[in-house]
């Protein structure tokens, strides 16, 4: 069989690629190198769970093959402004990584966590509703998929508090719209933290182009008792609240109409009702009827106003990097 220079010159060019490529298994010059790079680098076994945050594609894969099986997929959001791993930066976190810890398991849907810790009182945020802190529309919802780094680049990624989270803006989910962290829908957060992955899982938040995987820089992770206890030494930004004391909330009383109908006998006030007061109580309706749907969450299981919701909050510093 004859075969032309330019299809000769094209299949020793393929081969040289793949070879490099099984001999630089550090290189990743698309996500679907990431998995088998990390079993040619026996960092991962085959068949062992790999979750892959995709950037460019803002999806969240795991994938359990180097043919890149892919098991479980859903949408997310990252951050804003972009990929990179700099204290501060309000951007998401790349390279390799594992789960050090998930928060939340078996816990209420939508619920606030602030510090990896519910707030007290419990309150939940509808989904697709924005919070109402002044100026801070997203929360940590749900569960959380703790991260810490396995690269040098990313040793700092627990320290930054980039994590896998719930969110109450899923319509933001496609985009990069986040503060750094990795949003998921509130569903598939469940479906993660409560089943899918566990604590020491391998992720890799591939931002696109071509990334190199330092291997074997970062220590191996620390067992989930260490995080926990790096956890309590967290100083927040009011000493004065002690994350997740009890703290006594007054909820503001619906505003109700003083009547004023200077009748004493039940008889005559219930023959005489004059305008005024019918007017007063179709107000005083319109009103609850008015508040009751503005409810957009709950405090300890109890529906909740944007201003119940914030009278909790204001005890407690925002998630910046939601």
């Amino acid at each position: 069989m004859k075969i032309a220079r330019k299809q000769l010159r094209n299949i020793i060019k393929e081969e040289i690629n793949r070879l490099l490529r099984e001999q630089t298994s550090n290189l990743v010059a698309r996500w679907t190198d990431i998995y088998p790079n990390l079993v040619r680098a026996q960092i991962i076994r085959e068949g062992d769970d790999l979750v892959i945050v995709n950037g460019p594609s803002q999806k969240l894969y795991i994938v359990d093959s180097s043919n890149n099986n892919i098991r479980f997929k859903t949408s997310t959001s990252t951050g804003a402004k972009g990929f990179g791993n700099g204290f501060g930066s309000g951007q998401t976190s790349t390279g390799l990584m594992r789960i050090a810890n998930i928060i939340g398991q078996g816990g209420p849907r939508n619920a606030v966590y602030v510090g990896k810790k519910l707030t007290n009182p419990i309150i939940t945020i509808d989904t697709n509703q924005p919070s109402p802190r002044p100026g801070h529309a997203a929360e940590v919802l749900t569960r959380i998929l703790v991260l810490s780094g396995v690269e040098e680049k990313n040793r700092n990624v627990f320290g930054r508090s980039i994590y896998i989270h719930g969110t109450n803006l899923e319509y933001t989910l496609g985009g990069a719209h986040s503060g750094g962290c990795v949003r998921v829908s509130n569903s598939d957060v469940i479906n993660l933290a409560d089943g899918e992955v566990s604590s020491g899982t391998h992720i890799y938040i591939y931002p696109g182009g071509t990334q190199t995987i330092d291997y074997g820089v970062a220590p191996p992770i620390a067992d989930v008792e260490s995080y926990e206890e790096i956890e309590d030494d967290i100083v927040y930004s009011q000493p004065e609240i002690e994350m997740g004391q009890e703290i006594p909330v007054s909820f503001p009383p619906r505003k109700k109409k003083k009547i004023r109908y200077g009748v004493t006998d039940p008889d005559v006030f219930l023959r005489d009702l004059d305008d005024e007061i019918n007017e007063a109580i179709y107000d005083e309706r319109a009103e609850i009827e008015s508040l009751e749907d503005d409810d957009i969450g709950t405090v300890d299981g109890i529906p909740a106003t944007p201003e119940e919701i914030e009278n909790v909050l204001i005890h407690y510093p925002a998630e910046e990097n939601a």
